[in-house]
């Protein structure tokens, strides 16, 4: 009797007191990579970021919008400089709004026609117009296309020495497209989705999540991702196996 006592002493112990404490270091872990992925997302946009202002400071880019020089485009935009810098997407537009210059890569070289940005989704198209009205400010960050997700910025062309006044303005992209998403999955070796939300949503009411899958044998993890407008563009979604039951 005092043996079972003990025992069943031991179970209310167990499940009281120290099992939570397991849930909570779990719960704690999954977290911690979520922050993880957040930040990888991050460092996506900061070095597409790093690329637009390198090229929309440029002496070179400052004077194509006087030039229309071929020899830039060629030198700086063909598919191999692009794929090198692991950019996919670049654009250039004059004061009057003009596209002096736009293209666009596939995974496989091929071009896409992005001559109607309406073709490529509206987030793009109002991108690319609000650079025509603004000239000073930068924008980075996530936007959805026709083609799914793409990582842009968005610059104004000035001088090297950023002395001069701005000829237009300088949009770069690059798709998060599968093999970007898988190369997420490896590093954070979590089952990784993103999925579409909705534009009407506010980003800044979202919060993370962490939740147990219904047949209770993972953690789901999930951050909705704001556009470079500040609007919900996509839900990113980790699944865990569980641990602790």
């Amino acid at each position: 009797a005092i043996i079972a006592v003990y025992a069943a002493a031991g179970f209310v112990l167990l499940r009281g007191v120290v099992a939570p404490q397991f849930v909570k270091l779990e719960q704690d872990s999954a977290r911690n990579d979520l922050a993880q992925a957040e930040n990888m997302l991050e460092r996506e946009v900061l070095s597409v970021s790093a690329y637009g202002s390198d090229y929309a400071r440029w002496d070179d880019t400052y004077r194509f919008l006087n030039t229309h020089d071929r020899q830039y485009i060629e030198s700086n935009y063909s598919y191999d400089s692009m794929k090198a810098q692991n950019m996919d997407f670049a654009c250039i537009i004059d004061l009057n709004g003009r596209i002096v210059f736009s293209e666009a890569y596939a995974s496989d070289g091929s071009v896409i026609p992005v001559d109607d940005f309406d073709k490529m989704g509206t987030a793009l198209a109002r991108l690319v117009s609000r650079g025509v009205s603004d000239t000073v400010s930068v924008w980075s960050g996530f936007i959805r296309t026709s083609r799914g997700l793409m990582i842009t910025a968005s610059y104004p062309v000035v001088d090297s020495k950023i002395s001069l006044p701005s000829r237009g303005r300088l949009v770069v992209g690059r798709f998060f497209d599968d093999a970007e998403q898988a190369h997420l999955r490896d590093i954070l070796k979590a089952d990784v989705v993103f999925s579409a939300v909705s534009e009407s949503s506010d980003a800044k009411d979202a919060v993370e999540r962490v939740q147990t899958s219904e047949d209770g044998t993972a953690l789901v993890l999930t951050h909705i991702v704001p556009d470079v407008f500040g609007s919900p563009v996509a839900e990113m979604r980790l699944r865990y196996p569980k641990t602790v039951s």
